[in-house]
């Protein structure tokens, strides 16, 4: 279905995503760490605002331990299974 109303809404559309990408490109390759702090610190006060501190710690913390066993995995390190086993019984080890 195309019509005045479409074409005009795909060109705003596409013309805005456009430019917001060579925004996006161009913050990150002049400011990197500028850029990705910012994004992270208004994404952890959306979080903050939306669920709470605590569920907000919670988030986090689920996030950085699903990346500390991605990044064994990737490294051939260790296989998910040697990785819950040391960490499911920390008095227990062999």
């Amino acid at each position: 279905m195309t019509g005045p109303l479409t074409e005009g809404c795909n060109f705003f559309l596409g013309g805005s995503l456009r430019m917001w990408q060579e925004i996006l490109n161009g913050l990150l390759s002049r400011h990197r760490g500028k850029t990705i702090g910012a994004i992270l610190g208004l994404l952890l006060s959306l979080l903050i605002i939306r669920f709470g501190l605590l569920l907000t710690l919670f988030i986090a913390f689920s996030t950085l331990m699903g990346y500390y066993v991605g990044k064994r995995i990737d490294e051939n390190k260790e296989g998910l299974l040697e990785i819950i086993e040391r960490y499911s019984s920390p008095w227990h080890r062999t």
